[in-house]
């Protein structure tokens, strides 16, 4: 099948090109902002205040007693 290769205005082209700059450009900050959003812990927190607390409460416990100290005492 022949190749069919159509002139175009260079002045056409160079403004479709910005065109799509710009159209990756604002892709990417709508990107970033919902990114920026989705992994902020205030959100997360403010959503589901409970499991966050129960998680931190569990994380505490974790920090506050390792579990060697378990291991020790009842291996004593």
């Amino acid at each position: 099948m022949p190749t069919v290769i159509v002139q175009r205005d260079p002045a056409l082209i160079r403004s479709d090109i910005a065109r799509a700059r710009l159209d990756v450009a604002q892709s990417v900050d709508r990107l970033r902002e919902e990114v920026r959003v989705r992994m902020d812990w205030r959100v997360w927190f403010a959503k589901q205040t409970l499991p966050m607390l129960g998680a931190a409460f569990v994380v505490g416990l974790f920090v506050a007693h390792p579990w060697r100290s378990y291991a020790r005492i009842s291996d004593e």
